[in-house]
């Protein structure tokens, strides 16, 4: 990259960046994800917009629309959550809640497990210090 190149772009990297953010969450998958949604999970952008449009734009878990950002600091678009044996699509899913389901293995009787505990732990007449 040139220098006048690298000069004009750190000028104007906020208004750059404020373009990219009003730029919707579909948008930016249509222009930058279809072949890799499609090849990854067998749906097309179509079947996305279906999930997204049913989920009301938010995640299936929390019912929030994704808060993590890229490094570009334009919100990611909603993670493809499918079944890792059978490859079937079960919803979009938050950053947050797709890393959370992975790390207990996507096992519901461990997630039940996890749900029990954090209910139960509210029980406790225990101060930490």
């Amino acid at each position: 990259m040139n220098a006048a190149k690298r000069d004009w772009e750190r000028k104007n990297r906020e208004r750059n960046l404020a373009q990219k953010r009003k730029s919707s969450n579909k948008q930016y998958l249509v222009n930058l994800r279809p072949k890799r949604i499609q090849t990854m999970y067998g749906i097309t952008v179509e079947d996305y917009d279906a999930l997204y449009d049913g989920q009301g734009g938010a995640c299936a878990i929390c019912h929030r629309p994704e808060t993590t950002t890229g490094k570009n600091g334009v919100a990611r678009i909603l993670s493809v959550d499918h079944d890792h044996e059978s490859g079937v699509v079960r919803g979009l899913l938050c950053s947050h809640c797709n890393i959370a389901i992975g790390l207990l293995d996507d096992d519901a009787d461990l997630i039940h497990l996890a749900a029990a505990y954090l209910e139960s732990s509210n029980d406790l007449d225990v101060e930490v210090p």
